[in-house]
């Protein structure tokens, strides 16, 4: 990846309007899911990004956008024990930040667009996923069937998501 080129290929954050709610659509391994359009940045497809030895199996790898770095992390693989889901380049990613400090992107495998809803998720957080529960905040139910809310924020808070280090997590 040259200096001028990220890899990187974005499309803008969604708007949020004063009624309903949105919600950026997205599967995961054959699963639907959404996360609140209010915490994502922007989708990238991620062309490319330099892989990194000795990391937990769900770091991808690092990629630079617009001057910051950014991780690219495997949520399936977190999920499911290490198993990846990662293909080769290009991945299409979703760009969250917390505290203007750390930027990731979380892999999914299909992005479905942004979702108008007229109400807020229900606050049912009874996943029947039992990996997945802890990072759920509510889910969507509607003629298209069920959909779990996943807060990334809740992602960043687990210890165990956050120790990217192989052999620290070994040790």
């Amino acid at each position: 990846m040259s200096s001028g080129d990220s890899g990187l290929n974005s499309t803008p954050p969604p708007q949020e309007s004063d009624t309903g709610w949105s919600g950026i659509d997205f599967s995961l391994a054959g699963r639907r899911l959404l996360i609140a359009a209010s915490d994502l940045i922007e989708v990238n497809v991620c062309r490319s990004f330099a892989r990194v030895p000795g990391v937990q199996p769900w770091v991808a790898g690092l990629t630079g956008l617009r001057g910051q770095v950014l991780a690219i992390l495997d949520l399936h693989a977190y999920l499911n024990g290490g198993e990846p889901m990662l293909r080769p380049a290009p991945v299409q990613v979703l760009v969250f930040s917390r505290s203007d400090t750390l930027y990731y992107g979380l892999v999914c495998s299909e992005f479905h667009g942004i979702k108008k809803y007229a109400a807020a998720p229900d606050g049912d957080t009874a996943c029947d996923d039992a990996a997945l529960a802890p990072y759920v905040s509510g889910v969507i139910r509607d003629d298209d069937g069920e959909r779990w809310v996943i807060n990334p924020g809740l992602l960043i808070d687990d210890a165990n998501f956050m120790q990217f280090s192989a052999t620290a997590a070994s040790a």
